[in-house]
C-alpha cells in the first residue's frame, strides 16, 4: 500500500466510524486530551495548530484555554470534522477554525504558530517525521509540539485475543499502528530529529473498567479496528463476535473489565 492509498484507507476508516467515535467506551479519548492541553500550559493568547483533530476532544479543549487566542482544527475525513463542529457549536466555541485535508498540503507560513498538538494522530501519518517538519515550519522560535499516543501495552490483552479469534479466518494480525510511536524513546528521536529540544514525555494511566463485554465491542467496532472487521462476511463477523466476547467475559471482575490505556504525552520545543 503506497501513501495515497494509506492515507484513502484511514479517511475512509474514520468517515465510517465518526458517528459513534464518540461513544462511552472510547471516553479515554477525552480523558488524554485533557491531560494534554493541561501539559501545554497555554497562556491563553496563542495561536495553535490542532492537527488529525477527529471528532475533537483536543481541539475543544484548547478552544477552552484559548479566550483570546484560536485554534485551526485539521483533519482527512470530514465526517470527523463534522463531530468536532457540533462539539464545539455545543460548547459555544467560536474561537476554532475547522479544515478538511491533508496535514502534508496544508499552506503554512513562517512564524504563524505559537503550539501544534496532535492526539492519537502522528502514528497515521504515511511519513511522520516529513509531516512533523512540513507544519513545524509555522512555528515561532520557541513554538512547542505538542502529541500523544498509546504504549506498547495499552488495549492488552484484549487486542491479542481478538487477533487469535480471527485468526481462523485468514485475517493476520496487523501491523499496529501506535507501535511507530509507543514507547519514550521513539517520542524524543522524533521530536529531536525534526528540530526540537527541552523534549519531555509523561506517561498517564487513561483507563478504566468496562461494564460488560458490549462495552468492548465498542472499541473495536467503533475506532480504527473496524477495518479489520469489515473484512469478514456477515455470518464470519457475528461467529467471531460471538466466540470472542465470550473469551473476553472471563475477564470480567467485581468492577467490570479493565481497559488498559496508558498513554504518552510528549512535547519539545523550536530552537
Amino acid at each position: 500500500m503506497d501513501n495515497i492509498e494509506m492515507k484513502q484507507a484511514i479517511e475512509s476508516t474514520f468517515n465510517t466510524v465518526a458517528p459513534l467515535y464518540d461513544c462511552r467506551a472510547l471516553r479515554f479519548f477525552t480523558n488524554a486530551a485533557g491531560h494534554l492541553v493541561e501539559q501545554l500550559a497555554l497562556r491563553g493568547d496563542e495561536q495553535v495548530l490542532d492537527i488529525a483533530c477527529g471528532t475533537g476532544q483536543v481541539t475543544t479543549c484548547l478552544g477552552h484555554a484559548l479566550p483570546t487566542g484560536s485554534v485551526w482544527a485539521v483533519d482527512l475525513a470530514q465526517q470527523m470534522l463534522d463531530q468536532a463542529q457540533q462539539r464545539a457549536k455545543r460548547d459555544g466555541l467560536s474561537n476554532i477554525r475547522f479544515e478538511q485535508g491533508d496535514v502534508d498540503g496544508l499552506s503554512i507560513q513562517a512564524n504563524m504558530l505559537d503550539a501544534i498538538s496532535c492526539g492519537f494522530g502522528l502514528f497515521f501519518l504515511p511519513d511522520i517525521k516529513r509531516s512533523v517538519s512540513h507544519v513545524s515550519a509555522g512555528l515561532k522560535p520557541g513554538g512547542r509540539f505538542i502529541f500523544s499516543t498509546f504504549t506498547g501495552n495499552a488495549f492488552s490483552p484484549m487486542t491479542e485475543m481478538a487477533f487469535d479469534a480471527l485468526a481462523p479466518y485468514g485475517v493476520e494480525p496487523p501491523k499496529e499502528m501506535w507501535r511507530r510511536l509507543d514507547t519514550k524513546e521513539k517520542h524524543h528521536q522524533l521530536l529531536n530529529e525534526s528540530g526540537f529540544d527541552k523534549v519531555s514525555t509523561q506517561q498517564q494511566q487513561c483507563g478504566y473498567y468496562l461494564a460488560n463485554v458490549d462495552e468492548w465491542w465498542d472499541v473495536l467496532w467503533n475506532a480504527g479496528f473496524r477495518s479489520l472487521l469489515m473484512t469478514l462476511s456477515e455470518q464470519q463477523l457475528a461467529e467471531f463476535r460471538e466466540k470472542h466476547l465470550a473469551e473476553v467475559a472471563e475477564l470480567s471482575t467485581e468492577q467490570g473489565i479493565w481497559l488498559n490505556i496508558e498513554v504518552l504525552i510528549s512535547q519539545g520545543v523550536r530552537s
